[in-house]
């Protein structure tokens, strides 16, 4: 970035490096001082949430949601910040995605899923955990998690002489 007079000259390519690698301090003089647009694309398509996402960038992560950018954007390729993140590794940046509204079951131009393509298996687990409470009905207060399998406990019989 090159200074002239007061305004710094941006170039927007430098947006998503800022973000990719979690450089708080400058993401939020671009974004909330200098307003930037949050769902500006680079060639790839990507915004820069996709950015945030595919370096594991919980800081900028949380400014560029807080800022309000679009949770599922889709890149040309059809990948949204979520499948970023899972494709990486990226378990922490995947929390903080669905906690924001991240489609889970959203897949790519190819068909996979972010379950599809996370990788580690803590990752995957965790994708597959969150599926499988997404195809059950409504998640009630019965439900426990035990050991990786799910127990549905009887529900409580009324008690007493009241017919009603």
């Amino acid at each position: 970035m090159a200074k002239a007079g007061d305004q710094y000259e941006f170039r927007t390519g430098n947006l998503w490096s800022v973000c990719r690698r979690d450089d708080l301090s400058t993401a939020r003089r671009l974004v909330v001082d200098e307003g930037l647009d949050l769902e500006m694309r680079n060639k790839a398509g990507w915004a820069p949430l996709h950015a945030a996402a595919n370096g594991g960038a919980l800081r900028c992560l949380a400014l560029l949601l807080d800022q309000r950018a679009s949770v599922d954007p889709r890149c040309r390729a059809g990948r949204t910040p979520l499948i970023e993140a899972a494709r990486n590794g990226h378990l922490a940046a995947c929390k903080l995605l669905a906690k924001a509204g991240a489609d889970l079951s959203a897949a790519d131009g190819e068909g996979s899923t972010a379950l599809e393509s996370a990788k580690g298996s803590a990752l995957r687990s965790w994708l597959a955990d969150r599926r499988d409470d997404a195809a059950d009905a409504p998640p009630t207060p019965s439900r426990r998690h035990n050991g990786g399998r799910r127990e549905q406990r009887a529900e409580r019989q009324p008690t007493g002489a009241s017919g009603k």
